[in-house]
């Protein structure tokens, strides 16, 4: 499965003063229309709520107080094509890492270690 996020905007003309995506004015880029396609070589191994199977309907069905996603019930990411670590995270079948996010994260919640 390949996903897509907005593509940074190339740096405006002159120059970065050494740092990557920012202009010579300081504005940091802006998200353009152009897709870029992911896929699993991508070093980057945070994941959309989109590749998620307990984002169904546009909710985390795992969401609640003091649970892996400690959220209200009912929980809808506002940006769920935005790429993070999650613990709640589940693979979908098109996910080379079939691990869930509170093993491939551990730092990110409290889960009992050999839980499954």
């Amino acid at each position: 499965m390949q996903a897509s996020i907005g593509k940074a905007c190339a740096e405006t003309p002159g120059g970065n003063h050494g740092v990557s995506g920012v202009s010579a004015r300081g504005e940091l880029p802006t998200l353009a229309a152009e897709p870029i396609e992911r896929t699993g070589d991508d070093p980057d191994e945070r994941r959309f709520c989109t590749q998620c199977l307990n984002l169904r309907g546009g909710a985390c069905i795992i969401a609640k107080p003091g649970g892996l996603v400690s959220a209200i019930v009912g929980y809808r990411p506002a940006l769920p094509e935005m790429l993070q670590r999650c613990a709640g995270y589940s693979p979908n079948a098109d996910d080379p890492d079939q691990r869930p996010g509170h093993e491939r994260w551990p730092g990110l919640s409290n889960y009992p270690k050999g839980a499954k």
